[in-house]
């Protein structure tokens, strides 16, 4: 399995949808986890289906921060998303065989995955 994380830092502009497939084309992942989105509702609607992954599920943005979607090819894994907060998302990830049906050897073939993603907060220590 190959996993893409990304802080994208918002995925409205053409620049970014030139770099991601160029990402993607180096990498060749199975799934990609972008963060800081800064899209949801019908403009993210309107974007996810042009990057060229068949499925995902996704946390909404907050107005103009946060947002996290995972993004995969359904031929390769399945995904079964547990539960997601504004700032996470969890999920179980199994391989799919070579037939594409999915892999039931649950021991060697499935991962509980969790992607967390925390704004940065600036603390300030005073010196003496």
């Amino acid at each position: 399995m190959n996993i893409l994380a990304w802080n994208v830092q918002g995925v409205g502009s053409t620049d970014f949808r030139r770099i991601f497939r160029d990402m993607v084309n180096l990498h060749n992942p199975t799934d990609i986890i972008l963060t800081e989105t800064h899209l949801s509702g019908a403009r993210a609607e309107a974007v996810i289906p042009t990057l060229g992954f068949e499925s995902f599920v996704r946390v909404h943005s907050m107005g103009f921060t946060g947002g996290i979607w995972l993004l995969w090819h359904p031929q390769s894994i399945h995904v079964a998303p547990i539960g997601s907060t504004i700032q996470e998302f969890h999920c179980i990830i199994k391989r799919r065989t070579v037939g594409g049906s999915i892999n039931q050897k649950v021991t060697k073939n499935h991962e509980f995955f969790i992607m967390q993603y925390q704004e940065v907060v600036k603390t300030y220590v005073e010196s003496s």
